[in-house]
Protein backbone atom coordinates (compact mmCIF):
# COMPACT_ATOMS: atom_id res chain seq x y z
CA UNK A 1 0.00 0.00 0.00
CA UNK A 2 1.11 3.73 -0.44
CA UNK A 3 0.79 5.20 2.46
CA UNK A 4 0.50 8.77 1.84
CA UNK A 5 -2.37 7.88 -1.13
CA UNK A 6 -3.62 5.13 1.43
CA UNK A 7 -4.33 3.07 -2.24
CA UNK A 8 -2.10 -0.14 -3.15
CA UNK A 9 0.85 0.00 -4.84
CA UNK A 10 0.41 -0.42 -8.66
CA UNK A 11 2.94 -2.48 -11.30
CA UNK A 12 1.92 -2.14 -14.87
CA UNK A 13 -1.76 -1.11 -13.10
CA UNK A 14 -2.02 -4.53 -11.16
CA UNK A 15 -1.79 -4.45 -7.24
CA UNK A 16 1.19 -6.32 -5.63
CA UNK A 17 0.00 -9.26 -4.36
CA UNK A 18 2.29 -12.45 -2.68
CA UNK A 19 0.96 -15.90 -1.89
CA UNK A 20 2.82 -18.60 0.11
CA UNK A 21 1.40 -21.74 1.07
CA UNK A 22 3.01 -23.30 4.79
CA UNK A 23 2.51 -25.90 7.53
CA UNK A 24 3.47 -24.25 11.03
CA UNK A 25 5.84 -26.71 12.83
CA UNK A 26 4.86 -24.87 15.90
CA UNK A 27 2.05 -22.87 17.24
CA UNK A 28 4.06 -19.48 17.13
CA UNK A 29 6.39 -18.35 14.83
CA UNK A 30 6.70 -16.27 11.46
CA UNK A 31 6.83 -17.20 7.54
CA UNK A 32 8.67 -14.41 5.53
CA UNK A 33 7.41 -13.19 2.04
CA UNK A 34 9.43 -11.72 -0.55
CA UNK A 35 7.96 -8.82 -2.64
CA UNK A 36 9.44 -7.55 -5.68
CA UNK A 37 9.08 -3.95 -6.76
CA UNK A 38 10.63 -1.69 -9.68
CA UNK A 39 12.44 0.55 -6.98
CA UNK A 40 11.30 3.75 -9.23
CA UNK A 41 7.43 3.01 -8.25
CA UNK A 42 8.11 3.71 -4.77
CA UNK A 43 10.97 5.27 -4.52
CA UNK A 44 10.65 7.93 -1.73
CA UNK A 45 7.41 6.89 -0.57
CA UNK A 46 6.45 4.76 2.80
CA UNK A 47 5.10 1.33 1.41
CA UNK A 48 2.31 -0.67 4.19
CA UNK A 49 2.28 -4.25 3.59
CA UNK A 50 -1.51 -5.74 4.62
CA UNK A 51 -1.81 -9.32 5.36
CA UNK A 52 -4.70 -11.79 5.31
CA UNK A 53 -4.39 -15.16 6.72
CA UNK A 54 -6.30 -17.96 4.76
CA UNK A 55 -7.37 -22.02 5.77
CA UNK A 56 -8.98 -24.11 3.17
CA UNK A 57 -10.58 -20.45 1.47
CA UNK A 58 -11.74 -19.05 4.25
CA UNK A 59 -10.10 -15.83 5.93
CA UNK A 60 -9.31 -16.46 9.47
CA UNK A 61 -7.39 -13.40 10.15
CA UNK A 62 -6.14 -9.81 8.98
CA UNK A 63 -3.58 -7.07 9.62
CA UNK A 64 -4.30 -3.89 7.40
CA UNK A 65 -3.24 -0.88 10.04
CA UNK A 66 -1.44 1.96 7.51
CA UNK A 67 -0.35 3.37 10.87
CA UNK A 68 1.71 0.20 11.76
CA UNK A 69 5.47 1.14 11.95
CA UNK A 70 6.23 -2.25 11.74
CA UNK A 71 4.53 -2.99 8.50
CA UNK A 72 6.00 0.19 7.26
CA UNK A 73 9.05 0.22 4.81
CA UNK A 74 10.52 3.77 3.64
CA UNK A 75 12.04 4.09 0.40
CA UNK A 76 14.86 6.72 -0.27
CA UNK A 77 14.80 9.19 -3.00
CA UNK A 78 18.34 10.27 -3.64
CA UNK A 79 19.65 12.94 -5.19
CA UNK A 80 22.54 14.72 -6.48
CA UNK A 81 23.89 18.06 -7.35
CA UNK A 82 27.00 19.33 -8.12
CA UNK A 83 29.75 22.23 -8.42
CA UNK A 84 33.09 21.80 -10.57
CA UNK A 85 36.05 24.21 -9.83
CA UNK A 86 40.03 23.84 -9.81
CA UNK A 87 40.51 22.56 -6.38
CA UNK A 88 43.38 25.14 -6.34
CA UNK A 89 41.56 28.46 -5.72
CA UNK A 90 37.78 27.57 -6.20
CA UNK A 91 38.07 29.20 -9.60
CA UNK A 92 35.59 28.32 -12.60
CA UNK A 93 37.21 30.31 -14.82
CA UNK A 94 40.89 28.85 -16.11
CA UNK A 95 44.00 29.01 -17.64
CA UNK A 96 45.21 26.63 -20.58
CA UNK A 97 47.88 25.15 -18.98
CA UNK A 98 49.08 21.24 -18.25
CA UNK A 99 48.66 20.92 -14.69
CA UNK A 100 44.73 21.72 -13.54
CA UNK A 101 43.25 19.17 -10.71
CA UNK A 102 39.66 20.06 -10.85
CA UNK A 103 37.04 19.10 -7.93
CA UNK A 104 33.81 18.56 -8.32
CA UNK A 105 31.56 18.77 -5.19
CA UNK A 106 28.43 16.58 -4.67
CA UNK A 107 25.82 17.27 -2.85
CA UNK A 108 23.76 14.55 -1.98
CA UNK A 109 20.80 14.12 -0.37
CA UNK A 110 17.98 10.83 0.99
CA UNK A 111 21.07 8.34 1.12
CA UNK A 112 21.14 5.11 3.65
CA UNK A 113 23.57 5.55 6.01
CA UNK A 114 25.90 2.95 6.44
CA UNK A 115 25.55 1.72 2.83
CA UNK A 116 28.33 1.71 -0.11
CA UNK A 117 27.38 3.77 -3.27
CA UNK A 118 29.48 5.13 -5.92
CA UNK A 119 29.90 8.35 -8.33
CA UNK A 120 31.08 8.20 -11.52
CA UNK A 121 32.12 11.57 -13.36
CA UNK A 122 32.42 11.90 -16.66
CA UNK A 123 33.59 15.40 -18.52
CA UNK A 124 31.44 16.73 -21.24
CA UNK A 125 32.95 19.22 -24.31
CA UNK A 126 30.67 21.43 -25.21
CA UNK A 127 32.28 22.85 -28.20
CA UNK A 128 32.79 19.01 -29.93
CA UNK A 129 29.36 17.72 -28.30
CA UNK A 130 30.94 15.11 -26.94
CA UNK A 131 33.00 13.07 -24.01
CA UNK A 132 36.10 14.18 -22.77
CA UNK A 133 38.01 11.44 -24.34
CA UNK A 134 41.24 9.63 -22.51
CA UNK A 135 44.78 8.78 -24.51
CA UNK A 136 43.13 5.40 -25.62
CA UNK A 137 40.15 7.26 -26.81
CA UNK A 138 38.02 5.85 -24.61
CA UNK A 139 35.45 8.14 -22.66
CA UNK A 140 36.94 9.70 -19.48
CA UNK A 141 35.72 8.21 -16.33
CA UNK A 142 35.77 8.76 -12.69
CA UNK A 143 34.76 6.69 -10.29
CA UNK A 144 34.87 7.11 -6.64
CA UNK A 145 32.76 4.82 -3.43
CA UNK A 146 31.79 6.40 -0.85
CA UNK A 147 30.00 5.35 2.96
CA UNK A 148 27.36 8.76 4.11
CA UNK A 149 27.91 8.88 7.86
CA UNK A 150 24.95 11.10 7.70
CA UNK A 151 21.61 11.06 5.54
CA UNK A 152 22.39 14.29 3.35
CA UNK A 153 25.77 15.52 2.90
CA UNK A 154 28.73 16.92 0.36
CA UNK A 155 31.44 14.17 -0.86
CA UNK A 156 34.54 15.81 -3.39
CA UNK A 157 35.38 13.67 -6.46
CA UNK A 158 38.25 15.04 -8.37
CA UNK A 159 40.38 14.69 -11.71
CA UNK A 160 43.08 16.30 -13.31
CA UNK A 161 43.51 17.41 -17.01
CA UNK A 162 46.22 18.71 -19.46
CA UNK A 163 43.90 22.13 -20.00
CA UNK A 164 45.97 23.02 -22.78
CA UNK A 165 44.00 20.92 -25.30
CA UNK A 166 40.60 22.79 -24.27
CA UNK A 167 41.08 26.35 -25.08
CA UNK A 168 38.14 28.46 -25.24
CA UNK A 169 36.30 25.39 -24.31
CA UNK A 170 33.11 25.16 -21.24
CA UNK A 171 33.51 21.53 -19.92
CA UNK A 172 30.61 20.22 -17.83
CA UNK A 173 30.92 17.58 -14.99
CA UNK A 174 28.47 14.74 -15.80
CA UNK A 175 27.59 12.61 -12.12
CA UNK A 176 26.07 9.39 -11.49
CA UNK A 177 25.13 7.91 -8.32
CA UNK A 178 24.76 4.02 -8.23
CA UNK A 179 24.02 1.27 -5.39
CA UNK A 180 25.02 -2.55 -5.77
CA UNK A 181 24.71 -1.24 -9.89
CA UNK A 182 21.56 0.14 -9.88
CA UNK A 183 21.19 4.11 -11.01
CA UNK A 184 20.16 6.40 -7.70
CA UNK A 185 20.28 9.48 -8.69
CA UNK A 186 21.87 11.19 -11.92
CA UNK A 187 23.33 15.04 -12.57
CA UNK A 188 23.82 15.67 -16.26
CA UNK A 189 22.87 19.02 -17.43
CA UNK A 190 24.87 20.60 -20.55
CA UNK A 191 24.04 23.93 -18.93
CA UNK A 192 23.90 23.81 -15.47
CA UNK A 193 26.31 26.90 -14.78
CA UNK A 194 27.69 25.18 -11.56
CA UNK A 195 28.57 21.89 -13.26
CA UNK A 196 31.04 24.14 -15.61
CA UNK A 197 33.72 25.57 -15.57
CA UNK A 198 35.84 27.50 -18.35
CA UNK A 199 38.72 27.45 -20.26
CA UNK A 200 40.40 30.91 -21.60
CA UNK A 201 41.63 31.23 -24.74
CA UNK A 202 44.40 34.15 -23.90
CA UNK A 203 45.63 36.33 -26.89
CA UNK A 204 48.09 39.35 -27.17
CA UNK A 205 48.25 41.71 -29.77
CA UNK A 206 51.05 44.55 -29.63
CA UNK A 207 52.89 47.96 -30.99
CA UNK A 208 56.13 48.67 -30.62
CA UNK A 209 57.69 51.93 -31.07
CA UNK A 210 60.40 54.10 -29.52
CA UNK A 211 59.16 55.93 -26.56
CA UNK A 212 57.75 58.89 -27.97
CA UNK A 213 55.54 56.64 -30.30
CA UNK A 214 57.87 56.94 -33.25
CA UNK A 215 58.26 53.54 -35.78
CA UNK A 216 61.68 54.86 -36.81
CA UNK A 217 64.41 55.11 -34.20
CA UNK A 218 66.79 58.63 -34.57
CA UNK A 219 68.63 61.09 -32.99
CA UNK A 220 70.06 59.82 -29.42
CA UNK A 221 69.97 55.88 -30.71
CA UNK A 222 72.81 55.75 -28.06
CA UNK A 223 70.38 55.51 -25.07
CA UNK A 224 66.77 55.19 -26.88
CA UNK A 225 63.75 53.53 -24.54
CA UNK A 226 61.92 51.39 -26.88
CA UNK A 227 58.41 50.99 -25.66
CA UNK A 228 56.11 47.74 -26.39
CA UNK A 229 51.96 48.30 -25.54
CA UNK A 230 50.74 44.65 -25.65
CA UNK A 231 47.09 44.46 -25.49
CA UNK A 232 45.75 40.84 -24.01
CA UNK A 233 42.34 39.29 -24.32
CA UNK A 234 40.94 36.09 -22.90
CA UNK A 235 42.51 36.30 -19.14
CA UNK A 236 41.36 35.02 -15.68
CA UNK A 237 40.35 38.26 -13.18
CA UNK A 238 42.33 39.07 -10.23
CA UNK A 239 45.68 36.63 -11.39
CA UNK A 240 49.30 37.64 -11.83
CA UNK A 241 50.91 36.73 -15.35
CA UNK A 242 54.96 37.74 -16.56
CA UNK A 243 54.80 39.61 -20.31
CA UNK A 244 58.58 39.11 -21.18
CA UNK A 245 59.55 41.15 -24.12
CA UNK A 246 62.85 40.36 -26.38
CA UNK A 247 64.21 42.73 -29.02
CA UNK A 248 64.68 40.42 -32.71
CA UNK A 249 66.75 41.04 -35.70
CA UNK A 250 64.78 40.59 -38.92
CA UNK A 251 67.73 40.64 -40.38
CA UNK A 252 69.36 37.35 -38.82
CA UNK A 253 66.02 36.19 -37.14
CA UNK A 254 67.83 36.21 -34.06
CA UNK A 255 67.60 38.04 -30.59
CA UNK A 256 69.28 41.56 -31.10
CA UNK A 257 72.61 41.77 -28.97
CA UNK A 258 73.77 45.44 -27.42
CA UNK A 259 77.08 44.94 -25.42
CA UNK A 260 77.35 40.94 -25.53
CA UNK A 261 73.45 40.61 -23.90
CA UNK A 262 70.12 40.00 -25.46
CA UNK A 263 67.76 42.66 -25.17
CA UNK A 264 64.65 41.72 -23.21
CA UNK A 265 62.96 42.29 -20.07
CA UNK A 266 59.46 41.70 -18.47
CA UNK A 267 57.08 42.96 -17.11
CA UNK A 268 54.96 41.64 -14.33
CA UNK A 269 51.20 42.53 -13.86
CA UNK A 270 47.55 41.82 -12.37
CA UNK A 271 44.53 41.65 -14.06
CA UNK A 272 41.49 43.45 -12.73
CA UNK A 273 38.85 41.70 -11.13
CA UNK A 274 35.90 43.00 -12.96
CA UNK A 275 34.71 40.41 -15.80
CA UNK A 276 34.79 42.40 -18.94
CA UNK A 277 34.25 39.19 -21.42
CA UNK A 278 30.82 37.01 -22.14
CA UNK A 279 33.18 34.09 -21.12
CA UNK A 280 33.83 35.27 -17.90
CA UNK A 281 37.68 36.40 -18.90
CA UNK A 282 38.81 39.87 -18.50
CA UNK A 283 40.91 42.27 -21.59
CA UNK A 284 43.35 44.89 -21.25
CA UNK A 285 46.52 46.32 -21.89
CA UNK A 286 50.25 47.23 -20.31
CA UNK A 287 53.28 48.52 -21.13
CA UNK A 288 56.55 47.08 -21.21
CA UNK A 289 59.67 48.94 -21.58
CA UNK A 290 63.38 48.85 -23.00
CA UNK A 291 66.08 51.21 -22.93
CA UNK A 292 69.52 50.12 -25.05
CA UNK A 293 72.52 51.46 -27.23
CA UNK A 294 70.93 51.10 -31.33
CA UNK A 295 74.07 52.53 -32.57
CA UNK A 296 75.64 49.27 -33.79
CA UNK A 297 72.58 48.46 -35.58
CA UNK A 298 72.03 51.75 -38.17
CA UNK A 299 69.27 50.55 -41.21
CA UNK A 300 68.34 47.14 -39.11
CA UNK A 301 64.43 46.39 -38.54
CA UNK A 302 63.87 45.28 -35.24
CA UNK A 303 61.11 43.07 -33.92
CA UNK A 304 59.13 42.52 -30.40
CA UNK A 305 58.80 39.29 -29.76
CA UNK A 306 56.39 38.92 -26.83
CA UNK A 307 55.58 35.94 -24.41
CA UNK A 308 52.67 35.53 -21.77
CA UNK A 309 53.20 33.57 -18.95
CA UNK A 310 51.30 32.35 -16.02
CA UNK A 311 52.68 30.90 -12.37
CA UNK A 312 50.56 28.69 -9.74
CA UNK A 313 51.44 26.37 -7.42
CA UNK A 314 51.19 23.72 -10.10
CA UNK A 315 53.10 25.08 -13.11
CA UNK A 316 56.00 27.62 -13.36
CA UNK A 317 56.05 30.27 -15.99
CA UNK A 318 54.19 28.44 -18.32
CA UNK A 319 53.56 30.41 -21.85
CA UNK A 320 49.59 31.25 -22.52
CA UNK A 321 50.05 33.22 -25.19
CA UNK A 322 52.91 34.48 -27.70
CA UNK A 323 53.31 37.17 -30.37
CA UNK A 324 55.89 36.59 -32.39
CA UNK A 325 55.70 37.66 -36.27
CA UNK A 326 58.78 39.28 -38.27
CA UNK A 327 56.12 40.69 -40.97
CA UNK A 328 54.17 42.91 -38.53
CA UNK A 329 54.50 45.88 -38.74
CA UNK A 330 53.27 46.77 -35.32
CA UNK A 331 56.01 44.71 -34.01
CA UNK A 332 58.58 46.23 -36.03
CA UNK A 333 60.94 49.50 -35.45
CA UNK A 334 63.36 50.73 -38.37
CA UNK A 335 66.70 52.25 -36.92
CA UNK A 336 67.72 55.13 -39.18
CA UNK A 337 70.71 54.54 -41.50
CA UNK A 338 72.07 58.06 -41.08
CA UNK A 339 72.23 60.62 -38.22
CA UNK A 340 73.99 62.81 -36.78
CA UNK A 341 75.39 61.67 -33.42
CA UNK A 342 75.08 64.45 -30.58
CA UNK A 343 76.09 62.62 -27.70
CA UNK A 344 79.13 61.90 -25.59
CA UNK A 345 82.43 61.46 -27.59
CA UNK A 346 80.39 61.82 -30.78
CA UNK A 347 80.26 65.34 -29.73
CA UNK A 348 83.98 65.92 -29.58
CA UNK A 349 84.31 64.25 -33.25
CA UNK A 350 81.77 66.52 -34.40
CA UNK A 351 83.34 69.60 -33.10
CA UNK A 352 86.48 68.20 -35.03
CA UNK A 353 84.99 67.81 -38.19
CA UNK A 354 83.35 71.49 -38.15
CA UNK A 355 86.55 72.50 -36.75
CA UNK A 356 88.85 70.71 -39.58
CA UNK A 357 86.39 72.54 -42.10
CA UNK A 358 86.92 76.28 -41.12
CA UNK A 359 90.63 75.53 -40.76
CA UNK A 360 90.63 74.21 -43.98
CA UNK A 361 88.46 76.84 -45.63
CA UNK A 362 90.21 79.56 -43.93
CA UNK A 363 93.68 78.17 -45.64
CA UNK A 364 91.82 78.10 -49.43
CA UNK A 365 90.81 81.88 -48.93
CA UNK A 366 94.44 82.89 -47.78
CA UNK A 367 95.82 80.99 -51.04
CA UNK A 368 93.49 82.85 -53.45
CA UNK A 369 94.68 85.68 -51.64
CA UNK A 370 98.02 85.24 -52.51
CA UNK A 371 97.55 84.36 -56.08
CA UNK A 372 95.82 87.83 -56.33
CA UNK A 373 98.60 89.51 -55.20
Amino acid sequence: MDKKANKPVLVDGKEVIVEKDFIPEKRDGFVEMIFKVPGEIIRGKETVVFEKLYRDGRELTAHEDIFDEGQTTTTVNPEIGTRLADILNNDKVLNPISIVKLEDKVFFKDLVVGEEYKLTMNLWNKKTNDFVKDEKGNKLTVEKTFIPTVKSGTIPISITLDLRKYRDVDLVAFEELTYKGQIMAIHKDKENKKQTINVTNPKIKTKFATIDNKKIAQGDVYNITLKDTVKYTGLVPNKVYRMHLTVMDKSTKKPLIVNGKTVETELTFRTPDKVTDKNGSVSGEVTITATTNLSMHKGKDIVAFEKLTYTDANVNGEIVATHEDFDDEDQTITIAKFYLPITGSDKLILGSIIGSILIIGSVIIILKKREVI
